[in-house]
């Protein structure tokens, strides 16, 4: 969700001709859309900003200007004497706790006489879903790093733990990924491994910034992140099944599969314990590629905000249904 300070960065950042008077927003919000109201009214500094908290309307796409401007009366106390000391344009933001029910309304009206800048004149109105526009890096803080870079070190504590817990019972369901996971000229063993995988994630004091590295291959989640970017779909089915059995995975469930996971499918199904493995691969390859492309966000553009805060929930619902299902009896 937009933050007060961030939606006013947002306006600013569109563009506009220098003859506009006025600007029209729509913003989504979450929890108060009052308390959201006063803040940007705390925050609007120069700007000839009025936040207004629809009460109905904006459904019928022949109405909305109608809408608005029954809401502008309805709210003509909040057009108060600052704005006789600030240059338009006069801004709108539009509170709402759904997204604009019709597309993107663009029309003349004429408004009331009485609004600042442009009432009793016919202008164009255009109003626009801040929520839809709204653009950001990969570090935006609507991207929610810190949740997903813990995720992560939780993820690779619950796969540590879990695979000791199974190669206790019998230390052959291991063999296959510890093989795979050997780089060229390397011999690992699965003792040595996992003592080393322990030592690193115990020395890890802020979870939040956990950053494996597969250039090292320092943990077990950086080495499963490494397979995944040497293979191709097809291929990935081998790590899968090599995981699957090193965790003992049940057969009959796939805790959640994101959307990344049906985009990175293989050319032949699969199903029980390799599906859900797979996805774990997916899944924790793709946080992990978020995480460190954050970390490096100037080189990388701008990506819709909507866009990359949708990809983030997902990858945390993944990440904490896998995690879940790991830290089950095995």
């Amino acid at each position: 969700m937009l933050m007060p300070r961030r939606a006013l960065e947002i306006i600013d950042e569109q563009p506009r001709r220098s003859d506009q008077d006025l600007l029209v927003y729509w913003l989504r919000v979450d929890g108060s859309r009052h308390a959201f109201a006063d803040e940007l009214c705390q925050l609007r500094a120069a700007r000839a900003l009025v936040p207004l908290v629809p009460k109905d309307g904006f459904i019928y796409p022949n109405a909305v200007l109608s809408d608005l401007s029954r809401l502008c009366d309805d709210n003509r106390a909040k057009f108060g004497e600052f704005l006789r000391e600030i240059a338009p344009p006069l801004i709108i933001v539009v509170i709402s706790s759904t997204e604009l029910g019709v597309s993107q309304v663009s029309s003349p009206a004429t408004l009331p006489e009485w609004i600042p800048f442009c009432g009793g004149r016919t202008v164009w109105v255009n109003i626009e879903s801040l929520n839809r526009i709204a653009t950001g890096n990969l570090n935006s803080q609507e991207v929610c790093i810190p949740h997903v870079t813990e995720s992560l070190y939780r993820l690779d504590c619950a796969m540590v733990r879990r695979m000791r817990q199974v190669s206790v019972r019998d230390h052959n369901t291991s063999s296959a990924l510890i093989d795979r996971l050997c780089r060229k000229d390397e011999r690992l063993q699965l003792e040595p491994f996992l003592a080393a995988c322990e030592a690193h994630l115990k020395s890890v004091v802020v979870p939040s910034g956990y950053r494996p590295s597969v250039r090292t291959g320092n943990s077990l989640l950086a080495r499963l992140a490494g397979q995944v970017s040497r293979s191709s779909p097809d291929e990935l089915g081998l790590t899968a099944r090599a995981l699957s059995s090193a965790l003992a995975l049940p057969d009959d469930r796939v805790a959640y599969e994101s959307i990344l996971t049906v985009l990175f499918r293989p050319t032949n199904p699969v199903t029980g314990s390799e599906r859900a493995s797979r996805a774990l691969l997916v899944v924790l390859y793709a946080a992990y590629q978020l995480s460190t492309a954050s970390a490096h966000a100037a080189e990388y553009p701008m990506f819709p905000l909507a866009l990359l805060e949708t990809i983030s929930r997902d990858l945390q619902s993944a990440l904490s249904a896998a995690i879940h299902e790991i830290e089950m009896p095995a």
